[in-house]
């Protein structure tokens, strides 16, 4: 088991560009988010909204000790794109059936579906 704080692909995206925009947007924003975790409420920034202080710290200034969650859809889009190695029809059969099941609950992914 890691270490490592976990953060959503949302949130690496908005602390990466903080992180572009400079030493004062950091500074800014950690004080803000001490004051209040939940104040978050632009579009922008709302991923941020109850993050723990630490994780939001650790993502700014050790970014090699955070670990981003990979989202539903890219944890399917690897499974596809590793099956699309062997051309077999068992990996014909598991990919057809994640395009059914996508079609069925109606989601789309790029890159299967989509």
């Amino acid at each position: 088991m890691s270490d490592k704080a976990v953060i959503t692909k949302a949130q690496n995206e908005i602390i990466k560009s903080l992180i572009e925009e400079g030493k004062s947007s950091i500074i800014y924003t950690i004080r803000q988010h001490c004051e209040d975790p939940y104040r978050w409420s632009t579009e922008n920034l709302l991923p941020l909204k109850g993050m723990a202080i630490d994780t939001l710290i650790t993502a700014f200034y050790r970014p090699e000790d955070i670990t981003v969650e990979q989202t539903v859809e890219d944890k399917l889009l690897e499974q596809y794109e590793a099956s699309l190695m062997f051309v077999n029809e068992h990996n014909e059969g598991l990919r057809s059936g994640m395009r059914k099941t996508l079609n069925i609950l109606g989601m789309k992914v790029n890159g299967i579906n989509k």
